[in-house]
């Protein structure tokens, strides 16, 4: 780009002008690489109805483990639960709030629930199957 000078004509303007443009174009695409990351898509595979089988750790339940199962074909009120971008419900509720693709079918999400137990927790299909892991905070 050329820049002619007129004695009639100061460059100070055209300089605060090209400024401010390259100043609002690094902002937008600072706002861009903030917002991208932050909140990742779940995949289908983990989308939709799930039901509760043994094999987690049943001990302290912060590991629980679900099979792909029809709605009819999970016995007992509690064990069914159904997963969209924006929750899963079951027995209780829980908000996701911020989400994390940590690998191919691997999630962290911090999630916000009825219960208050509130905090980060993995989902991931393994072998076919959802683990939903309840991280400790500290």
């Amino acid at each position: 780009m050329a820049v002619v000078l007129d004695s009639r004509c100061s460059i100070s303007p055209m300089l605060g002008v090209l400024l401010m443009k390259k100043l609002l174009l690094a902002g937008c695409a600072a706002l861009l690489l903030a917002t991208g990351t932050a909140h990742a898509d779940l995949p289908e595979v983990i989308l939709g109805n799930w039901c509760w089988i043994e094999g987690g750790d049943e001990q302290n339940w912060n590991q629980q483990i679900f099979a792909r199962v029809p709605p009819e074909g999970c016995h007992g009120g509690d064990s069914l639960i159904r997963i969209d971008q924006n929750g899963i419900e079951g027995e209780g509720g829980c908000t996701f709030g911020k989400i994390e693709q940590t690998g191919r079918n691997a999630f962290l999400i911090y999630t916000y629930c009825d219960d208050n137990t509130n905090g980060s927790t993995t989902f991931e299909i393994i072998d076919g199957k959802l683990v939903i892991t309840a991280l400790s905070e500290g």
